[in-house]
């Protein structure tokens, strides 16, 4: 019986991507996402059009019918593809589209027990990809989107009674009392070319680099406050000794009482680095961990974790407005330029060995600053939103 009803809410998401739900099966659908957190978690993943179109593209090339074995599903009628995906592929979607979403529901119901935090974390993120926003989004706990720009001075709430105050640039959670209600999560998501300030329930302010994501409980309840970055953020922690703080970003885990740090953590980014500005902080990765002390970064590549001094002022000049750089790289230059500026950088030929040192204000135009690059010997060009950097 729960398989048959696995297949029927299968095939309500499919008609759902085709736009042929009736009222009365919308009504269905939210019904079922409302059972629980991990229903509401697995639509929102299958409807981001997206990341179904990158997996019907990979499933294009495999073996369909031995995939539709595996799953034993029974076969569900074709569908008109011509909305969601390229004619090139449109007959593979139209075959695979149901045979995807029915495999991705048996699958995710079967190891859903076996998630941890961590994992649900990555799912409950999974449509907040900074690079697919133009304005900041707050994500609500149950799955809506909240277009910051546009609710701008206005009160927000959600469904455990806090209330959000939102101006231009920062979101006030207030504090609320009512302990008889469960941990309800919100996910900050900024985009490229913008910087945001989070007040979260407990005082703790954090302020969020671009193309971040931050998710984060609307209350803090029981023994700890655990939040969850991708990307990079500065925080200065409310103190509360019987609270523990804690910052994880993959693997990586930052334990405070009260105190001032910097978490960087991009995806495209080989290392993970914690900097301690004031107070003590606890890095682990699950293999090791390290007490810090102010003025001391520690570094985390895969199972490795080291602690080197670090310059303050360069880590946190992102939150100053500033560019900051100590005889960094080219492509860590350039990594930084991209999330800012909202551009791509490729290079044509072997990347320059060139490093930068200076300061440079983020209100620079972006042309303004291909010409200082220009200045410092580098071959580029700009072209749309594609900076291209040439060997000599």
């Amino acid at each position: 019986m729960q398989r048959i009803m696995d297949f029927h809410i299968a095939d309500l998401i499919t008609k759902y991507l085709k736009g042929e739900t009736t009222p009365s099966e919308i009504d269905e659908i939210q019904a079922w996402c409302k059972q629980n957190e991990s229903n509401q978690l697995l639509f929102n993943q299958l409807t981001d059009v997206n990341y179904v179109g990158k997996q019907i593209k990979h499933w294009e090339i495999a073996n369909s019918n031995q995939m539709w074995g595996k799953i034993k599903a029974q076969t569900l009628p074709e569908i008109p593809t011509r909305n969601l995906f390229t004619k090139r592929w449109a007959w593979a979607a139209a075959l695979l589209l149901p045979l995807f979403i029915v495999g991705a529901l048996l699958v995710y119901k079967a190891n859903r027990n076996a998630l941890n935090e961590v994992q649900m974390a990555q799912l409950r993120t999974k449509k907040a990809n900074p690079s697919t926003y133009n304005q900041v989004q707050l994500i609500l706990n149950d799955g809506s989107v909240v277009d910051l720009s546009k609710s701008a001075n206005k009160k927000l709430s959600e469904n455990d009674g806090t209330v959000i105050e939102n101006d231009s640039s920062t979101l006030v959670y207030g504090k609320n009392e009512n302990k008889n209600t469960a941990l309800t999560y919100n996910t900050i998501v900024i985009p490229r070319k913008t910087q945001y300030q989070l007040v979260l329930a407990d005082g703790t302010k954090a302020w969020l680099n671009a193309g971040s994501s931050l998710r984060f409980p609307t209350q803090f309840k029981g023994a700890d406050r655990v939040v969850y970055l991708e990307g990079e953020a500065y925080f200065e922690v409310a103190k509360n000794a019987k609270m523990p703080f804690k910052v994880i970003s993959g693997s990586t885990s930052v334990e405070v009482l009260g105190t001032h740090f910097n978490v960087m953590a991009y995806p495209n980014e080989k290392v993970i680095k914690t900097t301690l500005l004031e107070g003590s902080v606890n890095v682990s990765n699950g293999s090791s961990s390290k007490i810090l002390v102010p003025g001391e970064q520690a570094q985390i590549s895969g199972e490795q974790l080291k602690v080197i001094k670090a310059n303050t002022d360069q880590i946190v000049a992102w939150k100053n407005g500033l560019f900051a750089f100590n005889d960094t790289d080219l492509p860590t230059v350039m990594r930084q330029v991209e999330r800012w500026y909202d551009v791509d950088v490729s290079y044509d030929g072997k990347v320059p060995t060139t490093k930068l040192t200076g300061e440079i204000p983020r209100k620079v135009k972006l042309e303004e600053l291909v010409n200082m690059l220009k200045y410092k010997g580098i071959n580029l060009s700009l072209d749309s939103k594609t900076i291209t950097i040439k060997a000599k």
